[in-house]
């Protein structure tokens, strides 16, 4: 799970939106200790930046 823990809230949020990654709950067990360090408006803007760029396509 460590190739996930480094990655960035924002690429987790856009492989939330694109579901590339089979088990998402792995990807919120990744997301959660970053909420937790940097905090839940990180998060929301990291989660509003890749419907973004989802939408966008």
């Amino acid at each position: 799970m460590s190739a996930l823990e480094d990655r960035t809230l924002d690429k987790l949020a856009d492989m939330i939106y694109n579901t590339s990654w089979q088990d998402l709950l792995e990807v919120w067990h990744a997301i959660r200790p970053k909420m937790d360090s940097e905090g839940a408006e990180a998060v929301k803007a990291s989660f509003e930046g890749a419907k973004n760029r989802f939408l966008a396509g």
